[in-house]
């Protein structure tokens, strides 16, 4: 491999606490209140096996995944390697 051909991400600082910028607590959001709003479990093994079938069905769904991050708004930058 040649270097200068590869980018990688830079790191920016975040706030310690600031949900809107998190693209899990979109999936949170989207999993408690659009795909479960009405669901109780018997037990913790049903929450569970519910919860990792939503999981399962949106790691299914990049379309989805990526609206959460665009959501989010996150800055992006892309560093060329130099070399």
């Amino acid at each position: 491999m040649k270097s200068g051909r590869y980018s990688r991400p830079i790191p920016e600082p975040l706030p310690a606490y600031a949900p809107e910028t998190n693209p899990d607590e979109n999936v949170w959001q989207h999993t408690k209140h659009a795909r479960l709003a009405n669901f109780v479990p018997e037990d913790t093994v049903e929450l569970r096996r519910v919860l990792l079938g939503e999981f399962d069905r949106l790691h299914r769904r990049p379309d989805l995944l990526s609206a959460f991050v665009k959501h989010a708004r996150i800055p992006v930058k892309i560093q060329r390697l130099s070399g």
